[in-house]
């Protein structure tokens, strides 16, 4: 078994030198380096994930009350649930934030498209956006699927037939 060296006072050393601390450092400074874009990256796409399960699912709900009322519900405003939808749409609550921040809205007629379901004031940055449109659409904010409908409004548009 090898002896511990001696410091400068003849006493044995059981620490740790400077160099083996740095070293440490350094290599746990580079694993946080590497670490954190990945989990940022995680985060990302389980919000994106998120966020599509829920449109999927008041989408589903927007079908089926259209189906039992002969067309979509009314739309309410930012935050409120539209009338009727909550029979097909269980455990939602359009008061809390999207996934992406900002509030919950339901669009009828309004903003050039007849029905979407729309994100008021995202919290996301624009870049976020654009990957997320990129990964499930056509990559343009602008247009598609996935889009502005107004300044401060990104929807899933689902009929964007010209209004009567």
């Amino acid at each position: 078994m090898k002896n511990p060296p001696i410091d400068l006072k003849g006493n044995r050393s059981h620490g740790f030198s400077l160099l083996e601390i740095v070293t440490l450092i350094a290599i746990l400074a580079l694993l946080a380096g590497v670490a954190y874009p990945i989990a940022d990256r995680m985060r990302e796409n389980n919000r994106n994930q998120s966020f599509l399960n829920d449109l999927r699912r008041i989408s589903s709900a927007v079908s089926l009350y259209a189906i039992n009322h002969e067309g979509p519900p009314a739309a309410q405003g930012p935050g409120q649930s539209p009338e009727g939808l909550e029979a097909f749409l269980e455990r939602f609550d359009w008061s809390q934030p999207t996934p992406f921040g900002g509030q919950w809205e339901w669009i009828r007629n309004q903003h050039g498209v007849r029905t979407a379901i729309a994100v008021l004031d995202p919290e996301v940055s624009e870049d976020q956006l654009r990957r997320f449109d990129r990964r499930e659409d056509d990559g343009s904010l602008h247009d598609g699927d996935f889009r502005f409908i107004s300044e401060n409004r990104y929807a899933l548009v689902l009929d964007d037939r010209p209004i009567d």
